[in-house]
């Protein structure tokens, strides 16, 4: 009963750490969910911006289109030609440079700003992937842990089965030994009593001590079916 006792409290520190592994294992899973979640909105945040650059990328495409059918018609009417019209195709000209100049410089800037969100998605990605990879190890590790947890449930009910077994046995040995002092005293108060009456000889002791041990022998097999019946039940216990 002791050494029950001492495995079912060892049994008891076990699945307390498991409670605590599975409480951190818990938080564990809502700290990756959280980052995440973080993850996914500066993602959508890239995608914004790339939206909008590409946007002034186009504007700017319309500009410099809009300045080339400007400058087709400049050059047309110069054909015909005053000095008014030389000088308006001169201006034409500055303002298509410059924005040419201004479409190059945006071209580049959007470039750059694409090359970025590649290399920040190729990353925030990698750190997606790691990030699930981790929760679902944390998730298997959680459901490890709580099967774990179980068996030592089922083992720790199982030590306190054999507990009461033994107690129950050791309870039924009190009482067989007690029957059978009874038993013993009762036969020497009755060989002390026919040794002083005429009608009790000694075949009549002897009457009552095979009696007594006819009623010993009985004790003995019940306990010896007992005995069989939990090898049995450890025997299934083992399997």
């Amino acid at each position: 009963m002791n050494q029950t006792r001492l495995r079912a409290d060892k049994r008891n520190s076990e699945q307390y750490q498991t409670d605590r592994m599975l409480r951190e294992l818990r938080s564990q899973v809502d700290d990756l969910t959280e980052a995440l979640s973080a993850k996914d909105g500066q993602l959508a945040v890239l995608k914004i911006r790339l939206d909008e650059a590409d946007q002034l990328l186009k504007s700017r495409n319309a500009a410099l289109e809009e300045a080339q059918t400007e400058k087709l018609r400049i050059m047309q009417d110069h054909t015909q030609g005053s000095s008014m019209q030389s000088q308006a195709l001169e201006t034409i000209q500055d303002r298509l440079r410059e924005t040419e100049i201004a479409l190059k410089r945006e071209q580049d800037s959007y470039h750059q700003m694409q090359s970025e969100y590649n290399v920040r998605l190729s990353k925030m990605e990698s750190e997606r992937q790691t990030l699930a990879e981790t929760l679902a190890a944390a998730e298997r590790r959680g459901g490890d842990e709580k099967l774990r947890a179980d068996d030592l449930q089922m083992q720790m009910k199982s030590a306190k089965a054999a507990a009461e077994s033994a107690k129950q046995e050791l309870q039924d040995y009190k009482n067989k030994a007690s029957r059978i002092l009874q038993s013993k005293e009762k036969l020497i108060s009755s060989l002390k009593e026919g040794s002083g009456l005429d009608s009790v000889d000694g075949s009549g002791a002897m009457a009552i001590e095979l009696e007594d041990l006819r009623h010993e022998k009985e004790l003995q097999r019940e306990e010896i079916q007992k005995l069989l019946g939990q090898l049995h039940t450890l025997q299934l216990e083992i399997q």
